[in-house]
């Protein structure tokens, strides 16, 4: 019997996607015994939103059209990251696709299972509250930095 070998990126990868979808999961039971949101500090909280459009609450009306258009799109381009990241060269870029790929499957997870995006940290400022969001989208966001870091930085002088 052949063992299966995982690369490193497929192993963050993985725990990307177990920290999104367990941290979700917690966030949904505590939302469906009452829980109406807790404050961690004067600037963040956790609640629980449940998100329909796209980043930031956008194009609610297309989805409720076409609720797994934006999934299987966002799908085949994960794939497509994914491929890439098994040619990528450097440290960056790959770790970075594998970021971004993560997270998005951890957020198409939730259109699938839950027709919706649960996000659930809050930063605020007073009364100015960033869009909430989650474990997936921190992981695209850290992935797309290392993306630029990599085009930028790393490949400046080739």
């Amino acid at each position: 019997m052949r063992r299966l070998k995982l690369k490193n990126q497929d192993v963050l990868l993985l725990c990307v996607l177990a920290l999104d979808q367990i941290t979700k999961l917690v966030i949904v039971m505590w939302a469906h015994q009452g829980w109406r949101g807790t404050r961690v500090t004067s600037f963040l909280n956790l609640t629980y939103v449940q998100n329909t459009g796209v980043s930031f609450g956008l194009l609610k009306d297309l989805n409720a059209l076409h609720p797994h258009f934006l999934s299987f799109l966002t799908l085949f381009i994960a794939f497509g990251f994914y491929l890439w990241c098994q040619k990528a060269r450097t440290f960056a870029l790959r770790h970075g696709l594998v970021l971004i790929v993560g997270g998005a499957l951890g957020n198409i997870l939730d259109r699938f299972c839950r027709l919706g995006v649960v996000d659930f940290i809050d930063f605020h400022l007073k009364n100015w509250h960033f869009p909430a969001f989650n474990i997936a989208d921190i992981a695209i966001t850290s992935g797309a930095l290392l993306l630029l870091y990599d085009t930028f930085f790393l490949r400046k002088g080739s």
